[in-house]
C-alpha cells in the first residue's frame, strides 16, 4: 500500500508543469475547533469556534457549596461564580477550574 501511495505521489509530482520561478505557497490545515478542558466539573471536549459551550460544577458534598470557576479566562464566562456557566467558543483553547468553599451553617 505504501509503495502504491508512493507511486501516486512521485507521479502527481512529475505531471507538474510548474517553472521553478513560480512561489511556494505552503497549504495550512484549518483550525475550527479548539479543547476546553474543565478540573472539579464537566463540559470538556473538542468545540468549533462560536458554539455555546456550558460547563457545570461536580456534585457537591452536604458540608460545601460551589465558589467560582477560576481562569485566565473568566471574563468569556457568562457567570463566573455560579455551578453552571457558559461561553461562546473562542479561537483558541481554554481551562476553567470549579473551587468549592465549606458550608457555615448559621447558629
Amino acid at each position: 500500500m505504501k509503495q502504491l501511495l508512493a507511486a501516486f505521489i512521485i507521479l502527481g509530482l512529475l505531471s507538474c508543469n510548474k517553472s521553478s520561478t513560480d512561489p511556494i505557497v505552503p497549504i495550512l490545515p484549518v483550525v475550527d475547533s479548539f479543547t476546553v478542558t474543565v478540573y472539579n466539573g464537566y463540559g470538556a471536549g473538542k468545540y468549533k469556534i462560536g458554539d455555546t459551550v456550558d460547563i457545570f460544577s461536580i456534585a457537591i458534598a452536604d458540608n460545601q457549596v460551589f465558589d467560582k470557576w477560576n481562569s485566565s479566562e473568566t471574563a468569556i464566562l457568562n457567570a463566573s461564580e455560579e455551578w453552571h456557566a457558559w461561553f461562546i467558543m473562542p479561537n483558541r483553547n481554554v481551562s476553567f477550574t470549579g473551587t468549592l468553599k465549606p458550608l457555615h451553617p448559621l447558629l
